[in-house]
């Protein structure tokens, strides 16, 4: 497979590390700085050190939920491309996109677990734009 946008940065987030881990080495593979996340709690500062162009987001995670994460990423003012992931059904899916949508967010694409990863590499394949690193960055003061 081609490189999607080789320089830009992921995070792959949810509570089970080897799926993290699994989006993470393939967004690696495809010429993105990627990282995993299972604690929720810490992807604030995530945002702020490593300054992701992409966050996948699980829906289902122990502790929280993924929408419990779009309305931090809200209050963050965070700016960056998000891809939701879910093994609930695309009814659900499609609510939690249109979701945060409406709150600012930009949702690139939904995908079903188990994550097909050619689906995946497609959706970053799309991103046209070129970022800098002012426009992923939290706009407020995000904890």
């Amino acid at each position: 497979m081609a490189l999607s946008q080789p320089g830009l940065r992921l995070v792959s987030l949810d509570d089970d590390l080897l799926n993290a881990e699994l989006l993470a080495r393939a967004a690696r593979k495809w010429g993105y700085e990627a990282h995993s996340l299972v604690d929720p709690k810490l992807l604030p500062e995530l945002i702020r050190t490593a300054r992701p162009d992409v966050l996948t987001l699980d829906l289902r995670m122990g502790g929280t939920t993924g929408s419990d994460v779009l309305m931090m990423l809200e209050a963050c003012g965070y700016r960056g491309d998000i891809i939701i992931i879910s093994g609930l059904d695309l009814a659900v899916l499609d609510a939690v996109r249109r979701q945060a949508l409406a709150k600012g967010l930009n949702v690139v694409g939904t995908l079903r677990k188990p994550v097909n990863l050619k689906a995946l590499h497609e959706i970053l394949a799309n991103l046209s734009r070129g970022t800098e690193e002012s426009d992923v960055l939290p706009l407020k003061n995000c904890k």
